[in-house]
């Protein structure tokens, strides 16, 4: 790419997806996921769900090279280097899958069921996917505004709300499906074990001497991201456009909105009955 351009949509997205792998791992030591994957029988089969960038899956594919890395996604992969064992598919997770049950050995999925409606329907077909001791492996994102009075900024706060929350009713979109994950995996009686870690991301600068041990990045990462976030879900809210009281508040100064949002990242890790 010249220098002198400017990245495409596309482009950007794929390169906040790397940041965000790249933050993630940071925090998790390098490692893929808080399942000790290392310790348990090398796997065969690897599915990666949602893949976007493809940079879990890259690291996956060169951790375990034996086996066969599947990454799955509704767009194509960026362009980039991948291992020999790593192989792309389109596939819309909203549709049944093609896939027969107990096909791989690790399943994995990163900020994907808060894309989707219904997902409760899409985690039940997915939990049928791992295979007997396997690891079903899920992170997610909820976002949280506090209501409370003095916790309140004005247009700006309830601008942000409201654009998020009528984006989600739009689409049917579960805005705690984050924190359900772990309920509905562990009625299914599936899992012999199932983990989950909540990670709370600030988004006030006032909270950062509190923050967990090397989730800095990741919050660095979404105090970013969410200012960008906005225009773009405008657009799938109706009556909103550019000129809505209180966008300015909502994007042009961030540090008075975010004050008041927190995300909470749930991480969970889950083996399979043998």
């Amino acid at each position: 790419m010249n220098q002198s351009q400017e990245p495409s949509g596309s482009e950007r997205d794929h390169e906040q997806l790397d940041g965000t792998h790249e933050a993630i791992k940071f925090y998790l030591g390098g490692r893929l996921s808080l399942a000790p994957l290392e310790k348990s029988t090398s796997p065969m089969s690897i599915l990666d769900m949602g893949c976007g960038s493809g940079a879990w899956a890259v690291q996956a594919a060169e951790q375990f090279p034996d086996a066969d890395m599947l990454a799955v996604d509704l767009s194509m992969m960026p362009s980039r280097p991948l291992p020999p064992n790593l192989r792309f598919q389109i596939l819309d997770l909203a549709k049944p899958f093609p896939f027969e049950s107990q096909s791989f050995d690790i399943v994995h999925a990163r900020f994907v069921f808060l894309h989707l409606p219904k997902f409760e329907e899409v985690l039940n077909r997915t939990m049928q996917l791992v295979k007997p001791g396997g690891w079903l492996l899920l992170d997610d994102i909820e976002t949280t505004f506090r209501d409370e009075p003095e916790f309140r900024d004005g247009p700006g706060h309830d601008v942000a709300k409201k654009i998020i929350k009528e984006f989600q009713e739009r689409r049917n979109i579960n805005p705690r499906s984050a924190s359900a994950v772990q309920g509905i995996i562990e009625s299914s009686g599936l899992f012999s074990e199932v983990n989950v870690r909540k990670i709370v991301v600030p988004i006030s600068r006032d909270q950062d001497p509190h923050l967990e041990t090397g989730i800095l990045p990741v919050v660095e990462l979404y105090r970013k991201m969410i200012g960008r976030a906005i225009p773009a879900l405008m657009e799938n809210v109706p009556g909103m456009n550019q000129n809505s009281d209180g966008l300015g508040a909502a994007q042009e100064n961030p540090d008075d909105l975010r004050r008041h949002i927190q995300m909470e990242i749930y991480m969970t890790w889950s083996r399979k009955q043998e």
